[in-house]
């Protein structure tokens, strides 16, 4: 095997981000030689994913390589109330940054964040949902009977007075449009929300606050429509807006107690190491984020080659 070799873009120093930043051309090795990268090291701290594209030999129009660094910074949360070494809901200050299934960092424990919606994503099936639906495509769709409105529906548990967000995305289909209701009950009585009507494709993020200690999402094409007519959707989530049920001790760290007040982190490392796995003479690197007020710090970005 060829020498392993490192690339340095800045080897001291930190260098703040905002939105968008792209290396200039370097080479690396002598140009006439086709070098291997193996992998993207980088040290940073952001609070959003980090995007990462990497151009070789000059064409800076289409990149050979994409990636992504997951976001590690704060997340604006801290924990409004104390926790034991076995508390699986934690009480928090804000999860407006927070999304289900992201890792968080307490102190040095990481926890997963779960969704109290089962299967929201459709992998491979609909299971767990009741109703007019299908599976396609890792989506559901419901299709419409062409005499009454159709949905489908899922029950989740909630408590009196709390604030839940539920967030998806719509995708339009054959029908005039879709909508999402919450309600006490699996059918179209006690409606406690109800959202506009989604006329195209978008997301939706909306809070409700909790009536009952059992709700019901509803995922329906908002009024009769014509036999076989479809709505399709997908990433369906709902997170208390103060209130974390999570998954202790991940990633081999141990469950502890925790004081009110303790900053709540996203619970990737501060490094990364991505596989890249490509071949130039001469490479260009950006890296961006989506636009936010957050800060994103990189320490240390390089490349580990063959040649």
């Amino acid at each position: 095997m060829a020498d392993v070799s490192v690339s340095k873009f800045n080897s001291a120093g930190t260098e703040s981000l905002s939105t968008l930043r792209k290396t200039g051309w370097f080479s690396l090795s002598d140009l006439s030689k086709n070098v291997l990268v193996r992998r993207l090291n980088a040290r940073y701290d952001s609070s959003d994913d980090v995007s990462v594209n990497i151009y070789a030999d000059g064409d800076s129009d289409s990149p050979v390589w994409t990636g992504t660094m997951p976001k590690n910074g704060e997340t604006g949360a801290t924990l409004s109330s104390s926790a034991t070494d076995s508390d699986t809901t934690l009480d928090v200050t804000d999860t407006s940054k927070i999304t289900s299934l992201d890792k968080i960092l307490v102190d040095k424990e990481i926890m997963s964040v779960q969704d109290l919606i089962t299967n929201g994503t459709f992998d491979t099936d609909t299971d767990s949902w009741n109703g007019d639906d299908s599976w396609a495509n890792g989506q559901l769709v419901v299709t419409s009977n062409g005499s009454a409105q159709s949905r489908s529906t899922q029950g989740f548990s909630t408590v009196v007075g709390k604030v839940y967000r539920v967030t998806g995305d719509f995708i339009k289909g054959t029908a005039d449009q879709g909508q999402v209701h919450i309600g006490e009950l699996e059918y179209y009585n006690d409606i406690i929300y109800g959202s506009s009507a989604f006329t195209s494709s978008q997301s939706f993020d909306f809070t409700f606050t909790a009536t009952e200690t059992t709700h019901y999402i509803l995922l329906s094409d908002q009024s009769t429509q014509d036999a076989g007519d479809t709505t399709i959707w997908d990433n369906i989530s709902i997170i208390c807006t103060t209130q974390l049920e999570v998954v202790r001790g991940e990633d081999n760290t141990q469950p502890n107690a925790h004081s009110s007040g303790a900053k709540v982190y996203y619970g990737h490392k501060k490094w990364d190491s991505l596989r890249v796995g490509r071949r130039a003479k001469y490479m260009s690197v950006q890296v961006s984020t989506v636009a936010s007020s957050n800060s994103v710090e990189i320490n240390k970005l390089e490349f580990v080659t063959d040649g």
